[in-house]
């Protein structure tokens, strides 16, 4: 039986990527949806993570956006989300997106997805 219910999902949150990798964004999200997984995530539109979850709640996915105060002034929390959580700084969103996740997967990114990434294994 699968006890998966949250997914944690990582991943560019830039544009400037080659255009393979949002295919593969959009048919991730539709698949999280279809298997009725909830989705914790940065909290951005932009690049892939804003791919995957404008997808996956058009599929019927409750998006969960978690976002430090710093990025949300600036303005970048505009995402399809469910419920946003707003956090003092990134170590406090990494731990909220942690607790509120049972997986974790990683698309491509740069060396925000891999800290971030590195630190839920580690954790």
């Amino acid at each position: 039986m699968n006890h998966i219910k949250s997914v944690c999902v990582f991943a560019s949150s830039s544009d400037n990527i080659d255009k393979i990798f949002f295919k593969d964004a959009e048919k991730l999200g539709k698949l999280l949806a279809e298997n009725k997984y909830n989705i914790i995530y940065g909290g951005s539109t932009l690049g892939l993570m804003g791919t995957i979850t404008k997808t996956a709640k058009e599929y019927g996915s409750h998006i969960t956006g978690v976002m430090p105060e710093k990025l949300h002034n600036i303005g970048i929390s505009q995402g399809p989300f469910s419920e946003f959580i707003l956090t003092k700084g990134m170590r406090e969103r990494k731990a909220k997106m942690d607790e509120l996740s049972d997986a974790v997967i990683a698309l491509a990114g740069g060396f925000g997805t891999l800290e971030e990434l590195s630190e839920m294994i580690i954790a």
